[in-house]
């Protein structure tokens, strides 16, 4: 009988599908030549991504190994241990390099260089071995997608790379800018960094997601190197921008030429003007909007804001006036899906209710004051999707909501849940045995993922494995997945749950919709 051999290409897409997968691609490895071959490109795309914290120097001492003369003489001034043992590799690494952190690869070099060097800290050749870094990156690699340029980090001193640059194709790719601007950066202690700046406007003109974190006032000179970038993009889509309540109106401007493409918008610590909300206005494709703790100096936005014509599928609006997000929730419209916010008022619900109907997952976060709010109003959504955040603020400090309060909490909840919903995360409570076995009792949605922090934080891990239990047999129809805050999930548990077909987790490792923003 014959043995069927797979194609070459049907292999590569096995193995695509499988990218994420590490330790299917590590056994892939052992196959043959040609698996190894595509499995490679797939383990050293975003290696310092997906390599633990300290493994990460051996992925300097890997890229050292495909240096070239010239790279390895920026390393000669330096003891370097054992640096000529350094042997050649099997596969050429730095050629499948799709993503860098300058301050992921700094930290690494520093690591390495603990390991390797007995030197005072101010001897450290970080430079050095960063500048060769990047000039092997920029010689070998073929697409660079993503880049991250965060030059308050540790000494990063991204290299002189003019020449480099401008013979390089590895950028011509480039899809992911991110770039942070500190006081050091605009005192021009990273001049190297400015020159490559000017650069990628040159270089870079596909990129789709743009983010810049200025986190101090800038001078003129850097404004104009982040609206060159802008400004020469073909196909923008998502852009964020932090400016800690600087007011540089020009760079929002400088998005006018980007107002039929841009699909995801992210302002954080932004001032508001009549100029840049008129820029908002105009957005036509506009589906995900995120306003983190912004302000807004004109008093009427809803005069501004009634000829805007985009169709919000998402937003994320916290810590913003009241004026300006009721304004943009009454032009969100029909098509909201997920609406994330965290003032909670009769007015808010109003407009909600009127002009965003139609949403499914909702994030809110509430206090012991206006917890009741929001009931009925849930009960008139068709929501898939609940997260509730309580919390209660004391002499600058941040308390769980009463077991009183939390007990009421609970039995509204009960009576006003959608019977669509099958994801359900509670937090910021203190929960009483008896008021989690009544909602255990009454809950009667279909829950597949329930969620719970302040679960009956003083009280054994016999009682609380019991309440657990009780619930998930009520609802082991539906549940998959239950959620506690516990560093460490008792193995008993597990093992006791997984016979009703339901895995328990501890919430630290779940994203929240709020932190997925």
């Amino acid at each position: 009988m014959s043995v069927r051999h797979l194609s070459d290409d049907l292999i590569h897409d096995i193995l695509q599908y499988l990218r994420e997968d590490r330790d299917a691609l590590y056994y892939s490895l052992c196959v043959n030549r040609f698996w190894s071959s595509q499995v490679v490109p797939l383990l050293w795309c975003q290696p310092f991504v997906n390599c633990p914290l300290s493994k990460r120097h051996l992925l300097i001492r890997t890229y050292i190994s495909c240096f070239n003369t010239d790279e390895l003489k920026n390393l000669n001034p330096y003891k370097i241990n054992n640096l000529s043992e350094i042997q050649p590799t099997l596969f050429d690494y730095a050629r499948y390099l799709e993503s860098i952190s300058d301050c992921h690869l700094n930290s690494s070099v520093l690591d390495w260089i603990h390991k390797q060097i007995n030197q005072k800290f101010s001897d450290f050749p970080v430079g050095a071995i960063t500048t060769s870094l990047w000039h092997l990156f920029l010689r070998k690699c073929v697409k660079i997608h993503s880049i991250l340029i965060s030059p308050h980090y540790f000494n990063s001193l991204i290299p002189t790379l003019k020449s480099t640059l401008l013979t390089s194709t590895a950028l011509h790719s480039l899809r992911n800018l991110e770039i942070v601007i500190d006081r050091d950066f605009i005192k021009g202690k990273f001049p190297i960094t400015v020159e490559i700046l000017k650069h990628l406007s040159l270089l870079c003109i596909n990129i789709e997601y743009l983010e810049i974190k200025i986190l101090r006032k800038i001078n003129p000179l850097t404004q104009q190197l982040i609206i060159d970038i802008i400004k020469t993009q073909q196909s923008l889509k998502e852009f964020k921008l932090t400016e800690n309540w600087i007011h540089s109106t020009n760079i929002i401007s400088s998005l006018d030429i980007h107002i039929n493409h841009i699909t995801s918008l992210g302002l954080f610590s932004f001032l508001f003007d009549d100029t840049s909300i008129k820029i908002l206005s105009k957005f036509t494709c506009l589906e995900s909007l995120q306003l983190h703790k912004c302000g807004c100096i004109e008093k009427f936005p809803n005069r501004i804001l009634s000829d805007a014509i985009f169709n919000l599928k998402s937003l994320f609006i916290v810590g913003t006036p009241s004026n300006l997000t009721t304004s943009i929730i009454a032009k969100a419209g029909h098509m909201l899906q997920l609406l994330v916010m965290d003032c909670v008022n009769n007015d808010m619900i109003d407009f909600v209710s009127k002009y965003c109907p139609n949403i499914s997952m909702l994030y809110v976060e509430l206090t012991q004051n206006d917890y009741t709010l929001l009931f009925p109003w849930i009960g008139s959504l068709q929501l898939e999707t609940l997260e509730v955040k309580c919390s209660v603020e004391s002499r600058n400090r941040t308390h769980l909501l009463s077991a009183n309060d939390s007990g009421k909490f609970l039995q509204l909840l009960t009576q006003h849940l959608p019977l669509t919903l099958t994801f359900l995360r509670l937090e910021g409570m203190e929960i009483l045995p008896e008021d989690f076995n009544n909602f255990s009792k009454n809950c009667n949605v279909p829950l597949q993922t329930f969620i719970i922090q302040g679960i009956l934080k003083h009280y054994n891990d016999d009682e609380v494995l019991c309440l657990i239990y009780q619930f998930a047999t009520l609802h082991n129809n539906t549940l998959e997945l239950f959620g506690i805050d516990r560093d460490v999930i008792p193995q008993k548990w597990s093992k006791k749950l997984k016979k009703l077909g339901i895995d328990i987790f501890s919430i630290d490792d779940f994203e929240t919709l709020y932190k997925s923003y």
